[in-house]
């Protein structure tokens, strides 16, 4: 575990590597690149500049801002590459890349979060495989304002939402 700290109480930054190796995660390695808000809001939150983890026999990387104040939110891209599922799922061997983005926040114990999977592609279980999607959680519903999945000659696509009625 390495940590540097630089900054004083107008501005700070955190950058780090931290290395595991975990029975149920497998190896683990992480690197990460924090620096605080612009001084007037210090204390809300942080910019995540950069943020590695090696994990799952692939990569997976993000950037945005988390924030504690006013209240739990979050706006970040992830990138995805050569992630094999087996890791956690023995029976689903494969090695999926992504670019997705995501937002939310919690008030007063509800999530409310979206999900823009721009692309997902790769193999799994000796399949190619494809997906685009638009998610958005509020409340106890979910929307699938578009899910397009394709794996090979098949394709389905879904509209709707989920919750206590499906619509």
């Amino acid at each position: 575990l390495t940590i540097t700290a630089k900054g004083d109480l107008s501005v700070a930054q955190v950058s780090g590597r931290l290395a595991a190796d975990s029975n149920d995660l497998g190896k683990f390695d992480a690197q990460f690149d924090l620096r605080s808000l612009e001084p007037a809001r210090l204390w809300d939150g942080l910019n995540i500049e950069s943020l590695e983890l090696g994990i799952f026999a692939g990569k997976l990387a993000t950037r945005g801002q988390l924030y504690w104040s006013p209240t739990l939110s979050w706006a970040s891209e992830v990138t995805a590459t050569d992630i094999n599922p087996a890791s956690l799922l023995p029976d689903w061997p494969g090695q999926l890349s992504s670019r997705l983005q995501t937002a939310g926040r919690i008030d007063d114990g509800q999530l409310s979060a979206s999900v823009s999977i721009g692309e997902l592609s790769g193999m799994l279980r000796g399949y190619p495989i494809a997906l685009q999607s638009e998610l958005h959680w509020g409340g106890d519903t979910l929307e699938v304002e578009s899910a397009n999945l394709a794996s090979g000659n098949t394709r389905v696509t879904a509209t709707g939402k989920v919750g206590h009625n499906l619509d």
